[in-house]
């Protein structure tokens, strides 16, 4: 389902609220495109959007199970051990995936991995076509993709989270603190662009 939502500033966003569990990778990165190439996005693309991506996350949009407080909340060891499945259960997103599957649909991207210290979103490199796509540590467990689209006029970042298809405004302080009641620690940032 698309949600049609709008900022404190009265500007629109379409948030993709996941339609099965663990595609919040698959409906951060098609919302993100879509930002970049300011394009709207309809239902009926979710199976474009699995084939676009769907090598950076694998069998991961399968549904494994979920914690009710939100996505991606696994228990460490989920699954068959040597599948991707179990990779991000016990050690979460492959950022390399994500990163090749970005560059290989013609977008620009720049990745960073928190090292000590919260990871801050860099405002400046954030724009109407210039969105982040932020990969977040649950406190409880698990990991979960959400989308930076820019800043709002009071200086908060305007998060889109596919995870029931959430619009919130936050202080840029490292964290992320979920409307269904997660938080978690930044710990991979990817913000995208036009490619050349």
């Amino acid at each position: 389902m698309i949600k049609s939502l709008k900022d404190s500033d009265g500007r629109h966003y379409s948030v993709w609220a996941q339609n099965q569990p663990m595609s919040c990778t698959i409906a951060s990165l098609w919302m993100g495109r879509s930002l970049v190439h300011q394009t709207s996005f309809a239902e009926g693309e979710w199976s474009l959007a699995q084939r676009y991506y769907y090598a950076a996350v694998q069998n991961a949009d399968a549904p494994l199970g979920l914690d009710p407080k939100g996505p991606q909340s696994f228990k460490e060891g989920t699954g068959k051990q040597g599948t991707l499945a179990y990779r991000l259960a016990s050690e979460g997103f492959y950022k390399d995936e994500i990163y090749r599957a970005l560059v290989s649909d013609g977008l620009k991207v720049e990745g960073y991995k928190k090292g000590r210290g919260p990871l801050h979103i860099d405002k400046r490199k954030l724009s109407a076509t210039t969105p982040a796509l932020i990969i977040v540590d649950w406190l409880n467990g698990g990991r979960h993709m959400l989308v930076a689209a820019q800043l709002s006029s009071g200086g908060k970042i305007v998060y889109l989270d596919p995870w029931g298809g959430h619009l919130t405004e936050q202080d840029n302080n490292g964290s992320y603190s979920a409307p269904y009641g997660n938080f978690g620690a930044s710990d991979i940032v990817f913000y995208i662009s036009k490619g050349r």
